[in-house]
């Protein structure tokens, strides 16, 4: 899986946050996949973090706030 957002370092935006879980099912359920290598686009930056530039317009109210959190948190397993 390539982060490809060589501009901003591969600042992960929010259409990135919501492709992954999609992304890695596909994989999960493709039997033939054995494993999986995670890399980011260009050769400055793997991930530099969440793409902040977008804030303004992603989490702006409250309700787009808690969206942004449910898509990006990662699930624990207890």
């Amino acid at each position: 899986m390539v982060f490809n957002n060589p501009d901003r370092r591969n600042a992960v935006s929010l259409d990135m946050w919501e492709a992954i879980p999609r992304v890695l099912a596909s994989f999960t359920a493709d039997p033939e996949v054995r494993a999986i290598v995670l890399t980011g686009a260009g050769d400055k930056a793997f991930v530099s973090g969440a793409d902040i530039s977008q804030f303004e317009k992603t989490r702006s109210s409250a309700d787009q706030v808690q969206h942004y959190d449910e898509v990006a948190s990662v699930p624990t397993r207890r």
